[in-house]
């Protein structure tokens, strides 16, 4: 996905809050399963936070990653925007619940002022590079 495709669809889909992830996750993870590329998955949530730490959200990550070849080495980046508990509970839960079960999947958060200051790419940058 190109950068130019990456900012349309995020201007297409500006939310108000309380988005259910579950949907738009599972949506990803049966196109990445699909897909004819053997490069792992690269995950970003772009959230506030307020319905992330969902167990849902969890299991669906850990379904994933412990059920598909593909999903092994999957990183996930979550950048939040502010601080809220629930997306800190959510990113130490998914550490957890991942390193529990030996997967080498990388969970990765970053506040939004990060982003907004020095930009995303160089703070996502050795994500793409593994």
């Amino acid at each position: 996905m190109s950068t130019a495709q990456l900012v349309s669809i995020l201007r297409a889909n500006v939310t108000t809050g309380n988005t259910d992830l579950a949907p738009a996750i599972t949506r990803v993870f049966q196109d990445h399963s699909l897909s004819q590329s053997k490069k792992p998955l690269l995950l970003f949530i772009i959230t506030d936070g307020q319905t992330l730490s969902s167990e849902v959200n969890t299991n669906l990550i850990l379904e994933y990653a412990l059920n598909n070849p593909k999903g092994k080495q999957m990183q996930v980046v979550c950048i939040q925007a502010g601080h809220s508990e629930e997306g800190s509970a959510f990113i130490s839960a998914l550490r957890r619940t991942c390193a529990a079960h030996g997967m080498s999947c990388a969970i990765h958060g970053m506040h939004f002022t990060d982003v907004s200051q020095n930009g995303l790419l160089p703070l996502v940058s050795k994500f793409m590079a593994e």
